[in-house]
């Protein structure tokens, strides 16, 4: 009895962390030995603890992290495990999309770990939630999602591809290599035609020498989010 109280009493010091974190939770860490699962607010496990560390869950996301051998996953609020322990690194882009990598590939997976791209690259970047940069093999392409499924992409030939303002609202995207020129609007809508006007400007999406959101195993912003991700093991055991 007195070591059940003593785990409520544990389990409301974890609530009370999470929230002066700026963390909400329905599910917090647990903690057996040098092990972690998750536990409600009633001390009842959700989820066995089998993992080397695991976090709260995050305001924003409404997700959680658990971390095994070195590899991430991630829970949701409920404590079930949507994307298994399996990845070096996991971003999410938008509520149900995570660019993750694995083994030197990166990879775009829904909450269901189902690959949305049947392809593995060598970085994908986000341009906005719907509109992301791939490169296979150093060329480049684009690929459009519409309800987390492909609505179009252009073909991965390109070795740049650059934001080149708007033209009636809408993104204008300029390919090219060393014998094609194309040029797409944000929806992938080939702009055929087209004499080389300066299209109306806005705020560009993103600058030249800045490509967005890129995750690959040799940019420095990969190693900077891996850092970030692993100062969220707020419970490490180490």
């Amino acid at each position: 009895m007195f070591l059940k109280i003593l785990f409520k009493y544990f389990i409301g010091a974890l609530l009370f962390v999470c929230f002066t974190n700026n963390i909400i939770s329905q599910v917090v860490p647990y903690r057996k030995g040098k092990l972690w699962g998750l536990s409600d607010e009633n001390a009842n496990i959700v989820l066995s603890p089998i993992y080397d560390s695991a976090t709260c869950l995050n305001t924003f996301e409404r997700l959680g992290y658990i971390f095994l051998k070195g590899k991430i996953g991630v829970y949701n609020k409920k404590g079930i495990v949507i994307i298994p322990a399996i990845y070096d690194y996991i971003k999410n882009v938008n509520d149900s999309l995570f660019i993750c990598r694995k083994n030197q590939n990166v990879l775009l997976i829904d909450y269901k770990n189902q690959l949305i791209l049947n392809n593995e690259f060598k970085s994908i970047e986000e341009i906005n939630p719907r509109l992301y940069k791939v490169n296979k093999t150093n060329k480049y392409g684009l690929v459009y999602l519409m309800k987390n499924k492909i609505k179009s992409n252009t073909p991965i030939i390109f070795t740049s591809i650059n934001n080149e303002g708007y033209l009636n609202n809408k993104a204008v995207f300029k390919c090219n290599n060393s014998t094609t020129i194309k040029f797409y609007d944000e929806t992938l809508l080939e702009i055929k035609n087209y004499k080389g006007e300066e299209p109306e400007m806005k705020n560009d999406l993103f600058s030249e020498g800045d490509e967005g959101d890129r995750i690959g195993s040799g940019d420095p912003e990969y190693k900077t989010n891996t850092l970030e991700m692993n100062e969220k093991q707020y419970f490490n055991n180490n």
